[in-house]
């Protein structure tokens, strides 16, 4: 089963245009447990759920998923014109095995939505579809953390449809050893003066691996868009296997794209500074990973949520 498929290929060779997995019907319907605010309207949505936002209301839509061997979560996320939207999504484990989870948005006119995603599925596998449609002037802020997860495919498609749409998409994740992230980010152009950026940011331990695809496809007719992709990759240790597929995909002529990755290890000049204040290895290692998270979390804007992931990534 083929999954996160880059929209142009490269040569086969590299095993980087696609994830593959074992074939899964993910027929086992899963709903969330949601924590509603009383201006949001949630309604059932085939095998799914749909929250609907038609008013600015701060308080956040929670969802948290556990999710099971087979399982299929769907989501939905509306937002009308003008109107702003927070939804927190935690993703966690009930069992091993494969599950899926879709998450699809839609933002109108002048509207925003602030997307927190958090996977930390332990010794299960998440298949993690995102699907979005930004609107004229429509803002869209997509915050994404991924630990301790045995395999972790996500796939993120938005459509820029508007003039002036724009999305910000802010990653952080640990691959602890033995361990597999696979990330597919397409960011299509569409509106004129449309804008992304990619901000990815993570640790990588001895014996994991990771995938990283990003995709900007600006399309013709989106005069005057800009798209940036960035990742910072940190390095503890000598035998993981990382990808990095930074793409640029153009056909309009006044536009802007830019891609750039970051890989290494810590400075060793750093590395004996902290070890002379009585800091052992493994603990710089675990701080400046933690670092990394840190700075993702503290753009959550939730302190409940922020509390509970800091917690986690102490233990």
């Amino acid at each position: 089963m083929k999954i996160n498929q880059m929209p142009a290929i490269t040569w086969g060779r590299l095993e980087v245009n696609e994830a593959v997995i074992d074939d899964m019907e993910f027929d086992k319907v899963l709903l969330p447990s949601e924590t509603v605010p009383a201006a949001v309207k949630a309604e059932d949505n085939g095998d799914g759920r749909k929250y609907h936002f038609s008013d600015e209301n701060k308080d956040a839509l929670r969802l948290d998923i556990a999710i099971e061997n087979d399982s299929n979560t769907n989501i939905s996320i509306e937002v009308e014109g003008g109107a702003y939207a927070f939804v927190i999504e935690d993703i966690t484990s009930a069992s091993t095995g494969t599950g899926l989870v879709e998450t699809s948005y839609s933002v109108g006119a002048k509207a925003s939505l602030k997307f927190v995603q958090i996977v930390r599925t332990s010794d299960a596998v998440a298949v993690n579809r995102i699907n979005g449609n930004a609107a004229e002037d429509a803002d869209v802020s997509l915050i994404q953390i991924f630990v301790d997860s045995k395999a972790n495919y996500t796939d993120v498609r938005t459509v820029l449809e508007g003039d002036r749409a724009n999305l910000t998409c802010d990653t952080g994740y640990i691959v602890d050893s033995g361990n597999l992230l696979d990330m597919n980010y397409v960011i299509t152009h569409k509106g004129k003066a449309s804008e992304c950026l990619l901000s990815i940011d993570g640790v990588l331990y001895d014996g994991s691996s990771k995938t990283f695809r990003g995709t900007i496809d600006l399309k013709h007719g989106c005069a005057e868009a800009k798209g940036t992709e960035n990742e910072n990759v940190l390095l503890i240790g000598d035998t993981m296997i990382n990808k990095t597929i930074p793409v640029i995909l153009c056909d309009e002529e006044d536009v802007e794209g830019n891609h750039g990755a970051t890989i290494g290890k810590l400075d060793e000049d750093l590395v004996f500074y902290l070890e002379s204040r009585g800091i052992d290895r493994e603990n710089i290692d675990r701080i400046m990973a933690a670092a990394r998270i840190n700075r993702v979390a503290s753009l959550i804007g939730d302190e409940e949520t922020a509390a509970k992931l800091t917690k986690y990534i102490q233990e």
